[in-house]
């Protein structure tokens, strides 16, 4: 992957914030020699491959959770399957690293993300 240097302009429709963040260095996707090294030995842990395979039946119980809400709604129209993959995004994380969480308004979340 070609390194993208830091003084480069900043593309006119870039996606997310994250991906197009000002600091590169700061996100991982980006960052090169040390800071990626440092980097990925934060988030090694987690990329294991038992500690993702332990996160299967969050995935699998969140991806049915999205099938029931398509088919509750009866939908004779096409599907914003963007919305619907980051609003199932959002219930695994919640699910996973925050062990769920009644308090917490997914929808409004989603909306606040696609803005």
């Amino acid at each position: 992957m070609a390194a993208i240097p830091v003084n480069a302009p900043r593309p006119r429709s870039c996606g997310p914030p994250l991906v197009c963040a000002d600091h590169r260095d700061d996100v991982p996707l980006l960052a090169e020699g040390a800071d990626w090294r440092w980097q990925r030995r934060v988030v090694a842990p987690i990329l294991r491959h038992e500690t993702l395979v332990s996160f299967v039946p969050i995935f699998a119980a969140m991806a049915k959770r999205q099938v029931e809400r398509w088919r509750a709604a009866r939908l004779c129209a096409p599907v914003d399957a963007a919305a619907a993959m980051t609003h199932t995004t959002f219930d695994i994380i919640v699910e996973a690293i925050l062990g769920g969480s009644a308090s917490l308004d997914a929808d409004r979340y989603c909306r606040a993300l696609s803005v």
